[in-house]
C-alpha cells in the first residue's frame, strides 16, 4: 500500500512540474506588420496569428514614425475599420501601439471573443498623431488576463480622417504537453487502485 502511495506521489510531482513548465513556456508574440508589402490589406498571417480586415481603406503603410510598417484605417466615411487576429489555441491581448495620423482623439475599441462569444472590451483614445512623430503604447484593462482565441481592433476616425495601429502584443498560452496528459492518466489509474 505505501508503495503504491509513493508511486502515485511521483507521477502527481511529474505532472505538476510538467504543468509548471509548460505555463512558464508561455510566450508574447508581437504582431509588427513587418512581413507585409506597403499596400491595401485585407487577410494574411504573422507569428501564427491569421490577421484579416475589413471596412474602408484598410492598409499597411510606412507612415515615417521610425515604427516601420504599420496598419492604417481610413476614417473618412466615419465607418470603423476592424481587423481581426486570431490562432489556433488561446491567447490573451497585452498591449498595442496606437495613433492618429492627422489629428488625435480617434477610437479604437479591442473585443476579446471566445467561440465566438463575447468575452471583455477595452476602449481607448488617441492621444499622439503623426505630428508628434510616436504612438502611444496602451496596454490591456479589461482583457487583462482574459483567454481568447480572436480578438478585434475597430478604429474609428472622429476626424474624417486615420487611425494607425502597430506592435500588437498577444500572449499565447502554451497547449498541455503529452507528458501531462499521460501523468493525469496515471493518476487516474493510481488513485483508482487505492480505493480498490
Amino acid at each position: 500500500m505505501k508503495t503504491k502511495f509513493i508511486i502515485s506521489s511521483i507521477t502527481s510531482f511529474i505532472f505538476a512540474c510538467s504543468c509548471l513548465v509548460n505555463v512558464a513556456s508561455a510566450s508574447l508574440i508581437t504582431i509588427d506588420f513587418e512581413s507585409f508589402p506597403e499596400r491595401n490589406f485585407s487577410q494574411g498571417s504573422e507569428n501564427g496569428f491569421n490577421i484579416s480586415a475589413m471596412g474602408v481603406d484598410t492598409k499597411i503603410v510606412n507612415q515615417g514614425l521610425n515604427t516601420g510598417n504599420t496598419a492604417f484605417s481610413d476614417g473618412g466615411s466615419l465607418v470603423p475599420s476592424t481587423w481581426y487576429f486570431s490562432t489556433n489555441g488561446l491567447f490573451t491581448f497585452e498591449q498595442l501601439d496606437i495613433g492618429s495620423f492627422y489629428n488625435q482623439g480617434d477610437y479604437v475599441i479591442v473585443t476579446g471573443w471566445l467561440g465566438n462569444v463575447f468575452q471583455a472590451e477595452d476602449n481607448y483614445k488617441t492621444t499622439t498623431s503623426k505630428w508628434n512623430k510616436q504612438l502611444s503604447t496602451e496596454e490591456a484593462m479589461n482583457l487583462k488576463g482574459i483567454m481568447v482565441d480572436k480578438i478585434s481592433i475597430s478604429m474609428l476616425s472622429t476626424s474624417r480622417l486615420f487611425g494607425i495601429m502597430d506592435n500588437v502584443v498577444m500572449n499565447r498560452v502554451p497547449e498541455p504537453t503529452s507528458l501531462a496528459i499521460f501523468a493525469l492518466g496515471i493518476i487516474g489509474l493510481a488513485a483508482r487502485r487505492l480505493k480498490s
